[in-house]
């Protein structure tokens, strides 16, 4: 299964590769992070690390959930609309695998997205800004080695509510035929919950709740404040993992049980 499994991971890969709309999503970062740099100016706010954990959360949770959902939710029902599913599935591959060669490239491309913030927030301060430590009073609290390490890991800890999103994507990819509808539900349905959850009580068991967490220790050593890890982004990491485990499932058992002939 896994040689099956990376052959098709490989073939979605390539075929990313060759579609231009692959390439919209990060240029859309990249142009969001320059936006914030040029506002960042213009009300003469300080261009350090204070910009980084400001921009970092606010490009990936707003615009780069939507272009996450944008991307994975055609995905799947692209082809079965187009019936090119029903030739891949000829090929000695299952259908599980063919759907988790499909999540495996949305987490890549949300691993990408990430890694293109990253690079670009970074990139842009250690030109304009000054990245050598968080000092106060003259008595430097955190390195700069110290800082890019707690932005690292809340880089690793934020894949966790993407990979989420990935999945959710994937499982209305497999509810729904029509491309467009696939990427209109799954943004409504996100947006909507999320409007929502405060009124009906939900928000605790929400993954999309705790995308800020991941960058609060960063943001904490930003302003000289020492926190834990633990139990901080405990909710973010539980709540993520339950929810790509149960839409990932999902997923699989409608794929397995779709009529790809109607």
């Amino acid at each position: 299964m896994m040689r099956r499994l990376w052959i098709a991971y490989r073939v979605e890969i390539d075929k990313a590769i060759r579609q231009k709309f692959t390439y919209a999503g990060p240029l859309l970062l990249l142009l969001s992070v320059a936006g914030s740099l040029s506002h960042s100016f213009s009300r003469n706010w300080v261009v350090d690390y204070g910009f980084i954990g400001y921009t970092t959360p606010i490009v990936l949770n707003m615009v780069g959930l939507v272009v996450l959902l944008a991307y994975c939710a055609p995905l799947i029902s692209s082809e079965m609309n187009s019936g090119a599913i029903r030739t891949v599935l000829v090929r000695p591959i299952t259908r599980m695998d063919f759907l988790l060669a499909k999540l495996m490239l949305g987490m890549s491309y949300a691993v990408m997205l990430t890694i293109v913030v990253a690079v670009s927030s970074w990139g842009a301060i250690s030109f304009y800004g000054d990245l050598t430590g968080v000092a106060y009073g003259g008595e430097v609290l955190y390195t700069n080695s110290e800082m890019a390490s707690a932005y690292l890991f809340g880089m690793l800890v934020t894949l966790l509510p993407q990979f989420a999103m990935v999945a959710f994507a994937l499982m209305v990819s497999t509810l729904v035929r029509r491309p467009a509808a696939a990427v209109g539900g799954s943004i409504c349905i996100w947006l909507v919950l999320d409007m929502a959850k405060h009124f009906i009580g939900i928000e605790s068991f929400l993954f999309t709740t705790y995308v800020e967490t991941p960058w609060d220790v960063y943001n904490d050593q930003v302003n000289g404040i020492s926190s834990p890890w633990w139990p901080s982004i405990q909710n973010c990491v539980i709540t993520s993992a339950c929810a790509f485990i149960i839409f990932t499932a999902v997923a699989i058992f409608v794929l397995n049980r779709r009529n790809l002939h109607a």
